[in-house]
């Protein structure tokens, strides 16, 4: 989220000095890690209004970024090992739609076909079609534009991941 407060501030103002600081250097840590995924389900509820305005946002990141992502949707779900989790699915997928998470129940055959291989105690789960991961870390480095600072910044930026 630094970064991406960073990036914003100084788009909104280019004659602002923005630092982004790191604990050992820019892209060891949460300035260059990822959990690598971009999902709603799951999030405490506090959290879904901006996880699905990221996920809204993600697609169109390359333009924005002049870079690659490596962003790709694939779909995420979650699997009911006992009786209890499946017993609980349709009251936690209801709290999760009432606030526009895009969910589908998947009895155990349509789990199966979403993961084959899956565990044979897999009574079914719960498919976030929307769950999507970006690609490995560094993205492309976008274009620096002339005379906004950017050209220095990426320049010790990279110099220093290497």
């Amino acid at each position: 989220m630094g970064l991406s407060a960073a990036f914003h501030l100084r788009r909104a103002d280019p004659s602002l000095a923005v630092t982004v600081l790191e604990r050992a250097r820019i892209g060891s840590a949460a300035s260059g890690a990822s959990a690598a995924g971009v999902r709603v389900m799951g999030r405490d509820p506090a959290e879904r209004r901006l996880a699905l305005e990221s996920l809204g946002r993600w697609p169109g990141l390359d333009r924005e970024l002049e870079g690659k992502t490596g962003y790709q949707r694939g779909g995420g779900l979650r699997v009911a090992l006992d009786d209890k989790t499946w017993e609980a699915t349709p009251g936690w997928v209801a709290e999760q739609r009432a606030d526009g998470v895009p969910l589908e129940v998947a009895d155990a055959a349509t789990a199966r076909r979403l993961a084959p291989g899956i565990a044979p105690a897999c009574l079914g789960g719960v498919y976030a079609p929307s769950t999507a991961r970006p690609g490995p870390w560094p993205p492309s480095r976008p274009s620096p534009r002339p005379g906004d600072g950017s050209e220095r910044a990426w320049k010790r930026a990279w110099a220093r991941r290497s």
